[in-house]
């Protein structure tokens, strides 16, 4: 169980019926008689072949996602609802108010509390958008990332920052002062193609940094960075 197979959604191959079998083993032990009886009078070989095909259309980080999501379901499920347990669908509401408190959480040099590395990633690259603007007003855009970051199926770890103001060093309050002013400063400058392109913010930090401004908030540009590059590479 714990080598899942690689899967590819462009060329899908069934992971091995091995597998499944170790899956099915799994899922008896959690529900015991429940589960023997979801499988009478059904053929066992044609149920295993059904799931091994659409268990080889999901990532391995998928895959390992339905493994751990089993124990949080009180009946055996079904192949969609296992699908779905692998490939969760994020409320876009929840996860506006989710990504807010971890970006608070990122400027105090905390990693933050991210249920799923897709509303992170989505964050990163909306970064000032969130906190210039309000939900409704960035709804679709918003909606529109985290759908983007979610098809992508495969993410990079969530690191700590290392560009953030750490709380321990005294300047964490003038560090937001002088991001709230980033930002006044930012909002008021915007033109009408900047607001068509959501990530010429990003453009613009890193050519602040390059130049050699030492005046942005350390998590702007580390923001910045992610958005751009990934996590963890400067």
């Amino acid at each position: 169980m714990s080598n899942v197979p690689n899967s590819s959604t462009s060329h899908p191959q069934p992971v091995p019926l091995h597998w499944v079998e170790s899956l099915f083993e799994r899922m008896h032990g959690y529900y015991g008689a429940k589960f023997a009886q979801q499988w009478q009078g059904t053929d066992n070989a044609t149920v295993k072949a059904v799931w091994a095909m659409e268990l080889g259309k999901l990532t391995p980080e998928e895959l390992n996602r339905g493994l751990v999501a089993l124990v949080t379901c009180k009946w055996p499920p079904t192949l969609p609802e296992y699908i779905a347990l692998c490939k969760p669908i994020l409320n876009p509401a929840a996860a506006y108010m989710e990504a807010i408190a971890g970006m608070n959480a990122r400027e105090r040099g905390e990693t933050g509390i991210w249920s799923h590395p897709a509303i992170y990633f989505a964050a990163a690259g909306m970064f000032f958008e969130l906190k210039q603007e309000g939900y409704a007003a960035i709804k679709p855009r918003w909606e529109a990332a985290l759908e983007k970051e979610v098809h992508k199926g495969k993410w990079s770890n969530i690191l700590k920052p290392t560009l953030a103001y750490s709380p321990t060093t005294g300047n964490t309050k003038s560090s937001q002062e002088e991001l709230a002013r980033v930002l006044k400063k930012i909002r008021a400058a915007r033109t009408f193609q900047e607001k068509q392109d959501p990530r010429a913010w990003i453009r613009r930090v890193l050519q602040r940094v390059q130049r050699g401004d030492s005046s942005l908030p350390g998590i702007a540009i580390g923001f910045a960075r992610e958005a751009i590059l990934g996590p963890g590479r400067k």
